[in-house]
């Protein structure tokens, strides 16, 4: 009776657990929890088989200890067996033991089992219906326990009954992990639900279908189909009921329309509306649709505003073919009209032109006959019309959405209600007008008038062209008639082209120049008598500025046509200097007096000024959109008493609050006190109507730290122009105002470096003979002492030189580096070695090495070069003598920390510091520190360049250098290079060069390329000392003549063996040498030489070529020797 009730409890046990336990840890705690205590039991655990990873992992543990628990609960292998657990899991056995000490199988476990005092055991695999393992669980008990035959039966109903709650519980997290990604899915397309029942009609929404017509799901009862339709736009419902009848009726395979629905504050929202019946009844009739619907109205718009901007560009490019078929002035304006209709909907529209105080019409569309002899017929008084004013003082497009409600309009039309114009601007003055008249009231846009204001600017080409057409006719008449006139007349009218503001060029019958005026010279860059008798072609050069296509000739043209021509609205004329100037042009036929064609007159003028700003507003239009979509300044919107209304995130962020924060502050609070005063005189401006321009506040971040900013600050008003509230634009400038700094510094040398890289190539050449002399005459072994020492002092001058040259490219970054993985810490303490023989014993150098590693990429020369230079200079800061101080350490900049330099980037860095004890410098001193030439020492004791080369060198690595210095305190300088990971680095050891010792040739034959003759002789002589056959070539053309000759190719015992050429050469240079010579033999080996600086793509280039070496001028005898035999090996 004693066991029956235990059982029931356990059943009792196991039943309350899956009802009320919370999740599957829960429920197996619970389980456990009640059995030990049913049976009498002093612990236990339950493990949970993890099919995946084939391990048992510890679900829940009664009766253990902290120290048990923890030599417990970790996850157990089946294969594992020193535990029980994971040999009843992979036998799916259950073990009763009531003595496991006279348990065989337990018997391998005896020591684990004393360890914890174990004395008898329970355990029983956890098995579902198809007989899969779910887990084990496990009853111990300390003492020696009797266990019934009977109860074994009992634990095998337990364990089922078990395995059926643990499964359920399982299958239920399942389910509710496998919906919670579900509406996870759902809720990241933004897609409003619906879903329709079709026997009820009732409808059913998520919350985001509500959201997207601006309701919640509260606000819209009942929802049934009455709903959806009560939203829809009227014109869309009859498609939408079609479609989705279509797909109930089966003919679809699911329903799809586009529609729109009314939001909440009026305006329509565009949908796509998808869905899919997914239930039916017995009878194979629908019963249940669901779907979505996805708020497609920025796609809908911007598509829109992309047929409109197509429909726009194809009316200009009709209208710009008019421009360029004829110059009568009527038929292009009536084109431009024409175009017009299709871009902006308009009733009517006219053209008209001011003169001083009358306006008049001079063509137009749309206007009933009546009006066309009334009003077009005379003039009107433009002092009458304030609007039109209003249009010439600001140069932009006006419009007026109801002339009804426009103060002074003066009533031409009783039916026009809308307005809008665009002002016709020649040489920045108005001169003109095209307006569009519309009867309905509020019919136009400011879209529209901005797209009106490009037909009006074409229209200014075409009373600008018909001017100029105008005047180039008069002045060819007077040269007709002064044709006939006495050389005193010729030499008038002569006089009179020379004097006119625009260019002109005049040809005979053949298109040859007979006549340019000084404006013509100065914009071709030609003499008129050296031009003479040129065809026009030759120094009339002109292409699209935007294809950078060759434009036809006009003159050529016109002697075809006989009729005058113009040119296109970007045809550029490239100069005899290369200088490139935007013209307009047109072009007209001479004749004599019995009509007859003897040549042709070219007006032009520079319009580069005006073609530039042109387009120099089309792309600040472009930036100025993306930019306001984009922006990452601070918003600040108040009221009109500088109370805070809405903040964006960038705003508190800067100034270290959150939005909420900041709403309904006062301005004063976040400004510092010093700007109160200037703040309330702003406020009054803009209340007063003043428009203020961006001005600098310092700003008072939330742990009272200064902030420098730039703000642009203006009212927004209502329609009727009554001011609504304050609108700021802050822009965080700190980083600005330090980038300004290095700017100036950057352009300074800039400025020395493009005159250091346009003599550094002629130099290297001089040096290169000079050096390659001088060596040669130290190879004479009859040579006296004293003129060796001197060879050698005139190759170490030399080098010096060259050095010098690479200081002024290094401070210029115009240098070429090779990085390489390098450690610094092993450089860092070869260079120091040298610099204790060079540097006076009274300096005192240590280093200071931080534990780490410290790869970086870099050039082992340069760096070694700049840290020589720290130490000259720092040698120099301490006469009498002091400490010099060289520390390693890494740093880590985290994408939230301030770096120490600004604009550095997140990352790892190494930083070495060079510190002395001399005599610092002064704050002036500090900001022109790294400028070319600048020095505190006396003269002719410092160039002024070491300095400028360490900052060059440092930017030519990507790192960065800064400078900490006091009068009387000593200076430091520290630079920042990144961190790299290579795990393979370059030898730091800097070796002394020494070529005295050269090897000998075996008589191959060289061929020597060089355009310079003595470079070419130095190098001859050179080579041919060192035991080789020498040819020489001035260039690529001569080298190839020798390679391609007859004896060159028969005779095997002529061939060359190697070709050494310069790169940069007159006729053919070295890269189409090697082209050319690749193509009749791929096995002729090539060295190239060369004085320019070369970058990564120019090494790239040339390896890609087929050269087997570069090197550079001036060359080492040891270097040189060795790229031959190598080349030749």
């Amino acid at each position: 009776e004693e066991t029956l009730i235990r059982e029931r409890e356990s059943f009792r046990i196991i039943a309350e657990a899956a009802v009320h336990a919370t999740d599957l840890p829960d429920l197996c705690h619970r389980v456990l929890a009640g059995l030990i205590e049913n049976l009498n039991l002093d612990f236990g655990t339950l493990r949970l088989y993890d099919k995946e990873e084939q391990i048992l992992q510890t679900t829940a543990t009664v009766g253990l200890s902290r120290e048990e628990m923890r030599e417990n609960i970790f996850p157990q292998s089946l294969n594992d067996s020193k535990h029980t657990a994971a040999l009843v899991a992979r036998t799916k056995q259950a073990i009763f033991a009531p003595d496991v000490t006279q348990h065989k199988i337990l018997k391998t476990h005896k020591a684990r089992l004393n360890k914890m005092k174990i004395r008898s055991l329970i355990s029983w695999p956890i098995l579902n219906t198809q007989q899969d393992l779910l887990g084990v669980i496990q009853l111990i008990a300390y003492t020696t326990q009797e266990i019934p035959k009977e109860h074994r039966s009992f634990f095998e109903v337990v364990a089922g009954m078990l395995a059926r709650v643990i499964e359920r519980r399982q299958t239920e997290e399942k389910l509710k992990e496998s919906q919670e990604r579900l509406n996870l899915a759902i809720a990241g397309t933004r897609a409003g639900l619906w879903d329709w029942n079709l026997q009820t009609s009732k409808m059913i929404y998520n919350e985001r279908w509500a959201e997207i017509i601006g309701y919640t799901l509260d606000e819209l009862k009942p929802t049934n189909t009455q709903l959806l339709k009560t939203f829809a736009h009227p014109d869309d419902l009859k498609k939408s009921d079609e479609l989705i009848k279509e797909h109930i009726q089966g003919k679809s395979d699911y329903y799809e329309c586009t529609t729109r629905l009314r939001h909440k504050d009026g305006h329509w929202v565009w949908v796509k509306d998808r869905g899919k019946v997914v239930e039916w009844d017995e009878d194979g009739q629908p019963l249940r649709i669901t779907g979505t619907h996805v708020d497609i109205t920025e796609q809908v718009l911007a598509e829109k505003a992309l047929r409109r901007e197509h429909r726009l560009s194809q009316a200009m490019t009709k209208a710009a073919r008019a421009l360029n078929s004829t110059l009568d002035l009527e038929q292009v304006l009536d084109r431009i009209l024409e175009e017009l209709n299709y871009v902006v909907p308009h009733d009517a529209a006219n053209f008209m032109l001011l003169d001083g105080d009358s306006l008049r019409v001079v063509r137009w569309h749309g206007y009933e006959p009546s009006a066309e002899e009334d009003v077009f017929s005379r003039t009107f008084k433009y002092s009458k019309f304030y609007g039109l004013q209003e249009i010439v003082k600001s140069k932009k497009p006006m419009l007026i959405p109801d002339v009804r409600k426009y103060p002074g309009w003066v009533q031409v039309h009783k039916w026009l209600n809308a307005y809008a114009a665009a002002p016709i601007i020649i040489q920045g003055k108005a001169i003109g007008f095209l307006n569009i008249d519309n009867a309905i009231p509020n019919s136009l846009t400011e879209e529209h008038a901005q797209a009106l204001s490009v037909f009006a600017d074409h229209a200014a080409i075409a009373i600008k062209n018909a001017r100029l057409y105008e005047q180039t006719q008069q002045e060819i008449e007077e040269r007709i008639q002064a044709k006939n006139e006495l050389q005193k007349s010729k030499e008038n009218i002569r006089i009179t082209l020379d004097s006119i503001g625009d260019a002109v060029i005049s040809t005979d019958i053949k298109g040859c120049i007979v006549h340019m005026n000084p404006v013509a010279e100065q914009l071709t860059g030609w003499q008129s008598d050296k031009a003479k008798g040129t065809p026009l072609s030759e120094v009339f050069n002109i292409i699209n500025s935007q294809t950078r296509e060759a434009v036809e000739n006009p003159v050529t043209k016109v002697l075809m046509t006989g009729e005058i021509v113009g040119l296109g609205n970007h045809t550029a004329l490239i100069a005899k200097d290369g200088t490139e100037y935007q013209i307009a042009d047109s072009g007209a036929p001479i004749r004599d007096a019995k009509g007859n064609t003897i040549g042709v007159v070219l007006v032009f003028r520079d319009v580069t000024e005006e073609y530039q700003i042109r387009e120099a507003l089309k792309k600040s239009e472009y930036r100025y959109r993306s930019l306001f979509a984009q922006t990452n300044d601070a918003v600040f919107i108040m009221d009109l008493n500088g109370n805070y209304l809405e903040v964006n995130q960038r705003a508190a962020d800067m100034l270290g609050y959150t939005p909420d924060e900041l709403i309904g502050v006062h301005f004063k609070h976040i400004v510092m006190p010093t700007e109160h005063k200037h703040s309330n005189s702003v406020l009054e401006k803009l209340r007063a109507g003043h428009k203020l321009p961006p001005y600098q506040r310092m700003f008072r971040k939330k742990d009272g730290s200064a902030l420098p900013c730039e703000v642009s600050i203006g009212l927004v008003c209502d329609e009727d122009g009554n001011p609504l509230r304050l609108q700021s634009i802050v822009r965080d400038i700190s980083n600005r105002i330090e980038m300004e700094k290095q700017l100036r510094r950057q352009g300074q040398l800039a400025a020395v470096g493009t005159l250091a890289s346009g003599i550094a190539h002629d130099f290297r050449n001089l040096l290169s003979t000079i050096i390659l002399y001088a060596q040669i005459c130290q190879r004479d072994p009859a040579l006296p002492p004293n003129l060796v020492q001197n060879l050698k002092t005139i190759v170490g001058e030399s080098h010096k030189a060259t050095e010098l040259i690479q200081q002024i490219l290094d401070f210029s970054s115009r240098s070429m580096i090779e990085r390489q993985p390098l450690d610094l810490a092993a450089l860092t303490k070869n260079i120091i070695a040298l610099l204790r023989r060079t540097i006076p014993e009274n300096v005192q150098i240590t280093l200071n090495i931080k534990p780490g590693a410290y790869t970086v990429k870099a050039d082992k020369g340069r760096i070694q070069q700049a840290l020589t230079n720290l130490a000259t200079n720092a040698r120099d800061a301490m006469p009498q003598g002091g400490d010099l101080q060289f520390t390693l350490s890494a740093i880590t900049v985290a994408p939230t920390d301030v770096p120490p330099m600004p604009a550095m980037p997140p990352g790892e860095w190494v930083c070495l510091t060079v510190s002395d004890t001399g005599t610092g410098m002064s704050k002036t001193v500090r900001q022109h520190l790294f400028e070319p030439f600048f020095t505190t020492k006396d003269i002719g004791k410092g160039t002024g360049l070491g300095l400028a080369q360490v900052y060059g060198i440092v930017r030519l690595h990507e790192g960065y250098i800064n400078v900490d210095t006091n009068i009387g305190q000593g200076t430091t300088f520290s630079i920042y290079l990144p961190l790299r990971k290579e795990q393979e680095i370059i030898t730091t050891e800097i070796e002394d060069e020494d070529y005295s010792h050269a090897l000998q040739g075996e008589s191959q034959t060289i061929l020597f390329v060089e355009d310079q003759e003595n470079l070419r002789e130095a190098g001859q002589h050179m080579l041919e000392s060192l035991g080789y056959q020498v040819i020489t070539a001035a260039n690529g053309h001569e080298a190839l003549a020798i390679c391609q000759s007859p004896r060159w190719e028969k005779e095997k015992s002529h061939q060359v063996d190697l070709v050494i050429t310069d790169l940069i050469m007159p006729k053919m240079g070295g890269i189409e040498l090697i082209q050319e010579l690749k193509k009749t033999t791929h096995q002729i080996k090539v060295l190239a030489i060369t004085g320019y600086m070369l970058q990564k793509y120019d090494l790239e280039r040339l390896e890609k070529a087929g050269f087997a070496g570069i090197i550079h001028k001036p060359f080492k005898l040891t270097n040189f020797i060795e790229a031959i035999q190598q080349a030749l090996a």
